[in-house]
């Protein structure tokens, strides 16, 4: 796998919430919500962080979030975390293999020569239904253990390719997903004038 440390990471980091949501984090710490067995499959659990305002771009222009009435926090990583790099499809299929290694046995099309990527959005949901109708339940916690336990997070660089072809077209936008929040501080990103 491709990993990249956080000295290395030197773009602009940002974490878009709530006025009441950054008084929160201000007085409280950076929370995590657990959303337990309803969480979405496809992401791990973890504080969501934009590269470079993709996150509030792609807000803006998919009309999803008024950017303009949230809070904007500058968000800084503490050194040496080290974080799997996705950049490719390739990056994707050899994440899915490493966090369910049972998918290379996985066949979506036994029937046809059609061959999609192994991390392929429809290929992991046939993976979660196979499993459920086992009798085993795959949540998002369960199928993220094996990331959570080698390395700090995800560091996720946005593509069409991975868009069209990858569970992470889920993901909007380049971000970062950091598992442990108190790696990482905020400050309120002041408005230019």
């Amino acid at each position: 796998m491709n990993y990249i440390n956080s000295h290395y990471i030197t773009e602009n980091l940002t974490h878009v919430t709530s006025h009441k949501g950054y008084d929160s984090m201000m007085s409280n710490g950076i929370k995590i919500q657990d959303r337990g067995d309803y969480a979405l499959l496809y992401k791990p659990p973890g504080f969501w962080i934009s590269i470079n305002g993709d996150w509030e771009r792609w807000c803006t222009g998919e009309e999803f979030r008024d950017i303009e009435a949230s809070t904007t926090c500058n968000v800084y990583l503490k050194p040496n975390l080290l974080f799997i790099r996705i950049s490719t499809v390739s990056d994707a299929d050899e994440l899915f293999l490493f966090l369910i290694p049972e998918l290379k046995h996985h066949n979506l099309f036994p029937e046809h020569s059609y061959s999609s990527p192994l991390s392929d959005l429809i290929n992991i949901s046939s993976y979660q239904i196979d499993q459920l109708q086992k009798g085993n339940i795959v949540t998002a916690r369960s199928v993220w253990g094996n990331a959570l336990n080698i390395c700090d997070g995800i560091y996720y660089e946005n593509s069409s390719d991975l868009h069209f072809h990858t569970i992470f077209n889920t993901w909007d936008c380049s971000c970062i997903v950091l598992f442990d929040p108190t790696n990482a501080t905020i400050s309120k990103k002041e408005k230019l004038y």
